[in-house]
């Protein structure tokens, strides 16, 4: 048998949310759970909508930072943020996730 994890990462303001709503009403039509990793600036400015749509058992919601910094040194992607920034990225992103989805 073969499985499939279903995993998304919600990064883009102006392309996601388009993107989430075909996903949602595709996994709901053939009840195929997924996780979505959101980032929280996103939340900011559509919350409502992406609680709408993801707030349904099939779904889990993950915090994917704040910003999608890049948090810490990688060779293909260079430096990552600062400690203090870090915080900010990883603390604030889950605030807006358990703010919205409460």
């Amino acid at each position: 048998m073969t499985r499939y994890i279903a995993a998304y990462d919600t990064e883009n303001i102006d392309l996601c949310l388009p993107a989430v709503e075909r996903l949602v009403a595709l996994h709901r039509r053939l009840e195929i759970p997924a996780t979505f990793f959101v980032v929280g600036r996103l939340l900011e400015k559509h919350g409502r909508r992406y609680r709408e749509l993801l707030d349904d058992e099939l779904f889990d919601v993950q915090s994917h930072s704040y910003s999608h910094q890049i948090l810490k040194d990688s060779r293909p992607h260079g430096p990552g943020v600062s400690l203090e920034e870090m915080e900010i990225e990883v603390g604030r992103g889950k605030a807006l996730v358990e703010e919205v989805f409460e």
